[in-house]
């Protein structure tokens, strides 16, 4: 994960139900990097109270900029709707920029992150929309599991700059599909993001709905 990074927001949650589903807390949106391009990166995670929960899909309503995803294209255009592996990244103009998809993993090696059948891989490569699902193709891998610091990386956006020079705004929501070896069947939940916003007070309302979570569950 991305350890150094400068968080600044989450929006939260959601309308799911049923006790047993109180697993996901939230979306929460990081910038990770500025880069030379002088554009804004954000990694999307998915945040969890409980370290077995895995997820296995992330299905969209819709996501999109106000200006475009920025993708790094030395390698091509659709080898940045995915994860770099780390050779990419090692001959790549801008390492630290790109726009793609994951479960669980931030480079593509050994990434078993795949696009649904009906994704549309040219409004995400080309336009601003980011339309369909992608999935963990082998859910065994634990590539998707929350661990101890309960986050899933979903994503990793970097919209191009409008014309005043500011970084243009992502929103989108997204449905998630996760299990749990304690809980039989496979749960979802559904939230929604936005990029930039402020952080103070969603980094501490963010603190406040893991607390409350996990008193809920002893």
């Amino acid at each position: 994960m991305f350890a150094s990074n400068r968080e600044i927001f989450f929006l939260g949650l959601l309308g799911f139900g049923a006790a047993v589903q109180a697993e996901f807390v939230a979306l929460h949106v990081v910038e990770i990097t500025e880069n030379d391009l002088g554009l804004s990166e954000y990694a999307l995670y998915a945040v969890f109270d409980d370290p077995g929960d895995e997820v296995l899909t992330v299905n969209t309503g819709s996501i999109a900029t106000t200006t475009g995803f920025f993708h790094n294209t030395i390698n091509g255009a659709g080898q940045s709707a995915l994860p770099f592996t780390s050779a990419m990244n090692a001959i790549s103009d801008h390492p630290d920029a790109d726009s793609f998809l994951t479960v669980g993993l931030s480079t593509g090696d050994d990434n078993e992150t795949a696009l649904g059948p009906f994704f549309d891989l040219n409004a995400f490569l080309f336009g601003t929309m980011v339309d369909g699902f992608w999935f963990n193709a082998n859910p065994t891998n634990d590539q998707g599991v929350a661990g101890l610091d309960g986050l899933v990386l979903l994503a990793v956006f970097t919209p191009l700059n409008d014309v005043a020079g500011m970084p243009g705004v992502v929103t989108g929501n997204v449905t998630i599909g996760y299990g749990n070896p304690a809980i039989p069947g496979a749960q979802f939940a559904t939230a929604s993001f936005i990029t930039p916003a402020p952080g103070a007070l969603g980094l501490l309302a963010l603190a406040g709905m893991i607390g409350r979570s996990r008193r809920r569950r002893c």
